[in-house]
């Protein structure tokens, strides 16, 4: 683990983003994925895709709409 990535974890505001992708490549032993900070946009991406695309997400439709694409 990058002692960067933490230093920035606890003065910025990226820290939610890693802990989740933490989680997400940690397999009780090992990442099985580097992190890098210049990656954070899209793993922020990422997130917010997977939220709004989860077929649980009951207010999708209402949210896509509201978008100017």
């Amino acid at each position: 683990m990058s002692n960067l990535i933490w230093y920035n974890c606890w003065y910025g505001y990226d820290c939610d983003m890693f802990a989740i992708k933490y989680m997400e490549y940690w397999n009780r032993a090992t990442l099985t994925h580097s992190l890098t900070e210049d990656k954070i946009h899209i793993y922020r991406l990422s997130v917010v895709v997977n939220l709004l695309m989860n077929e649980a997400n009951n207010v999708k439709d209402k949210v896509i709409q509201a978008c100017p694409l």
